[in-house]
């Protein structure tokens, strides 16, 4: 047909649909029972507490630092790998009031000052404060000041990861510290003593990410002391059979050793990951030790722990432990020439690729003008600034910007894909769909679809391309597992890209992550054309490359139906352990299904736009159902958790916005979100419903303005006062603390919740004008008889209310005429 036909023609597909669709309101159908509810700190109590309140990486190395200034979380070679410190807080329910919330004394990394008089201090133990903060808002260099009173000693700690681009090029951390004492103070010895507990990894075990922490100490091969490189050096070797680590014996020269770290460059066997940990100079001592808590290894000398060797200022200097092994260094400090000491941290896949960045780094120096790393580290975050990036006023500028500084560092920048996390504990260093696409929609509105379109083909790899099984395992076609490790699909760079090194998180089926993917495929291609224009050219070559995932996983969804209603099939949501139909995985298959057919039809693919929007229109009118069905309340609102409502306001849009039935779930949604801010309780972070609220209040053209103040006010306290102090990271979930205090929990830092809070900040401050493109608009060559359908002005609740009221006016009046025939014979 061409753009002649009749209008009345081109409904008539749209008449056959509303037809049915009064037909079928009539329909009964049994949902399954309500989601039993969620606890929300039970992931802690599973895995752990994350210690972490700053972090710092460019898609490589990643950092990560407690707020005592200890480094707890140590990833390479990229921010979804392995944690390589040996650091495991507790697991139990009251971890977080236990010193480092449990974890060992001598675990992670960590400085101290040795003084005479005075004796062996740690700067992250008691009688040190500590005060740490970023630079800048766009800064990831971090600067910590401790301070001693009773020593009158002031120390400046500068952290920064030079700037590689995942390349590993650069994947050094520089840790300068800058000692000052007071002028009345006097000491007869000034040292400095830099500890490190490393548990180098390679394998981590496929599907359980949380291994990485819980098999650390095990995994632990051997500690060596190079002269000629200055450096401790931990090491796990892949063949550790092949390395013959046993022919150094139990003491070994330094010649010896340094021999041995040379003959490993032909060896093969030795690949595998390594680090060093050396200064800027050479140090007064050195220990290669023996973790306390373990016996040492049976047939070698018990060397002493380098923790408790440093007791006394001086190091035993012992070259070789072998498993169970930490180590130290220590430097004389004078305060006329030589009070500050960098410690280095490099890695590499060989001893080689290790030693080889060690040299350059300490040339270069931390705080060089413009050459040093903390100068580059600088000039390569400030790209992420464009003049596209839109910024909200007041302090949710800072939160705004430290927001997208944690999306920087989660991005691994060879595969595309987004850790939810970075945290060790819980396990959530994956990309998890149902939250990066939100993580997209964010780095859209700050000017970067590039990252965008190599996340979206991070997540064209992980689809599941053939039926792996059935409904029953729900390992289907189509669909996407909740989380994949970042480095277990091959990145899109060519052969000098690294392989994958893992086999993907394999949970099965995950109802939210596939629609919510389904959308961010969709979704991405609003914001790379122009708004008043027909698809573009480089519109098109982005949906011709990422449609054959959409139809993929839209043709599942429109199949996937329960056995028992209409509704979605049963399939995991969220971190739930069970299968469910809920509305969190309802709201997420529609928006994934709107997306799918408005895509469909802008390309020309008319069968298929039918037939998903039919299943979008019937999968809501189940929905609708009141209660025994459950998706539907009495008294008009969707029911289910702040997650599930937030999504059925926003993106889902499942009616338009002057619904009686939208307007009930933001109320309901608005009375789960205020405990947390009225009553002071422990609760999910808000920052995923106040999206939601302030797409909804700003499109509504709300008739009560005090909403949008109360909006803006809780938007307020949670960037000023529910992220961890000074440094603005948050978690997945807000606690009370005492009376007046809150605190980060659960995945802290969290990318995807930097997102969502990115976004929370442009939705209540410019409303939906900052989030909501127009629709990707028809060409003149597309079957214009889904003009008919989908150009309807406003956003998608009105669009789809409006498929409706149309088909059933024309039911109506196809029934009056059927009826007036009659009366005519």
């Amino acid at each position: 047909m061409t753009n002649a036909t009749p209008k009345t023609w081109l409904c008539r597909p749209l008449l056959v649909l509303s037809l049915w669709t009064v037909c079928t309101l009539c329909a009964v159908c049994t949902l399954a029972a309500p989601a039993l509810a969620q606890d929300l700190e039970q992931p802690e109590r599973d895995q752990g507490v994350s210690n972490v309140a700053a972090v710092m990486g460019h898609g490589g190395l990643t950092a990560g630092f407690s707020p005592e200034g200890e480094l707890t979380l140590l990833r390479w070679p990229s921010p979804g790998y392995m944690d390589q410190l040996e650091y495991e807080t507790a697991k139990t329910a009251d971890a977080r009031s236990l010193p480092r919330f449990g974890a060992r004394d001598n675990a992670g990394a960590f400085v101290g000052l040795y003084t005479e008089p005075g004796g062996l201090t740690w700067l992250s133990g008691a009688g040190w404060t500590r005060t740490m903060m970023y630079r800048a808002d766009e800064s990831l260099v971090l600067i910590t000041t401790y301070r001693n009173s009773s020593l009158g000693i002031t120390v400046t700690g500068t952290d920064a990861i030079a700037p590689s681009g995942g390349t590993g090029a650069h994947d050094v951390l520089a840790r300068r510290f800058d000692v000052e004492v007071d002028q009345n103070r006097a000491y007869t010895v000034l040292r400095l003593v830099a500890f490190a507990n490393f548990a180098p990894a390679i394998t981590p075990v496929p599907g359980a990410p949380e291994a990485e922490v819980s098999g650390d100490a095990e995994r632990d091969y051997a500690c060596l002391y190079s002269e000629r490189a200055r450096a401790l050096v931990s090491f796990l070797p892949g063949d550790e059979a092949g390395v013959g680590i046993a022919a150094l014996g139990s003491a070994p020269g330094a010649a010896t050793v340094d021999a041995f770290l040379t003959g490993l460059a032909s060896n093969a066997a030795s690949r595998g990951t390594w680090m060093m940990m050396g200064g800027d100079r050479t140090p007064l001592g050195f220990q290669c030790g023996y973790d306390k808590n373990f016996a040492p290894m049976a047939g070698l000398p018990s060397g002493l722990d380098a923790q408790l060797d440093a007791a006394d200022g001086t190091l035993s200097g012992a070259l070789l432990a072998r498993e169970h092994a930490n180590g130290a260094l220590v430097w004389d400090l004078d305060l006329a020439t030589e009070a500050t000491v960098t410690l280095y941290f490099v890695f590499g896949s060989t001893h080689a690729e290790a030693e080889a960045l060690l040299g350059p780094a300490r040339s270069a120096g931390v705080l060089t003008p413009l050459t040093g790393i903390a100068e580059l580290s600088d000039l390569r975050t400030a790209e992420l600034i464009t003049p596209q990036t839109r910024l909200p006023v007041e302090v949710l500028a800072s939160t705004a910007l430290r927001s997208l500084m944690t999306i920087y560092v989660a991005r691994d920048a060879q595969s595309g894909a987004i850790a939810s996390s970075l945290a060790a504990q819980p396990a959530y260093a994956v990309d998890r769909p149902a939250l990066g696409a939100f993580i997209n929609l964010a780095l859209d509105a700050a000017g970067h679809p590039e990252w965008v379109e190599a996340h979206n083909q991070f997540y064209v790899r992980a689809q599941r391309q053939g039926t792996t099984g059935t409904v029953s395992d729900s390992k289907l076609e189509g669909s996407w597992a909740g989380a994949t490790f970042l480095d277990s699909l091959p990145p899109t760079g060519g052969a000098s890209a690294k392989p994958p090194t893992r086999a993907g998180v394999d949970d099965g089926f995950a109802m939210d992550a596939t629609g919510l993917a389904l959308w961010t495929l969709c979704e991405h291609a609003k914001w790379i054309g122009a708004a008043d224009a027909v698809i573009t050219a480089r519109q098109r070559t982005y949906l011709n490359s990422v449609y054959p995932a959409i139809r993929s996983a839209a043709n599942l969804l429109t199949s996937c139906q329960g056995s028992k209603n209409a509704l979605q099939c049963p399939a995991y949501e969220g971190d739930g352990v069970d299968k469910r139909q809920t509305l969190r995985g309802g709201a997420a298959a529609w928006t994934g299904l709107y997306a799918a057919s408005r895509i469909a039809a802008v390309l020309g693919h008319s069968g298929e736009a039918r037939r998903w929007q039919s299943r979008m229109f019937s999968l809501r009118q189940q929905m609708d159902r009141p209660p025994p069905a459950g998706y539907l309340k009495a008294e008009g609102g969707y029911d289910g958790d702040q997650t599930a409502r937030a999504l059925a306001i926003w993106p889902a849009a499942l009616h338009p916005i002057d619904d009686t039935r939208t307007s009930a779930t933001a109320v309901a949604l608005t009375a789960l979100v205020a405990p947390l801010y009225d009553a002071h309780m422990t609760a999910e972070s808000p920052a995923r419903a106040l999206l939601a609220l302030g797409v909804y209040e700003f499109r509504g053209n709300s008739k009560e303005p005090a909403n949008r103040v109360r909006l803006r006010d809780w938007m307020m306290r949670l960037s000023d006062g529910m992220g961890t102090p000074s440094t603005h990271h948050f978690g997945e979930v807000v606690g009370a603390v005492g009376t007046d205090a809150y605190q980060p929990r659960v995945g802290t830092p969290s990318a995807s919740e930097a997102a969502l809070i990115y976004l929370a900040t442009l939705a209540v401050r410019e409303g939906e004008s900052a989030l909501i493109q127009p629709d990707v608009r028809l060409s003149t060559s597309t079957d214009s008889g889904f003009q008919c359908q989908f150009s309807v002005a406003g956003g998608r609740g009105h669009g789809v209310g409006g498929v409706l009221l149309l088909g059933l006016a024309l039911a109506l009046a196809l029934g009056v005429a059927l009826l007036v025939r009659r009366r005519s014979r």
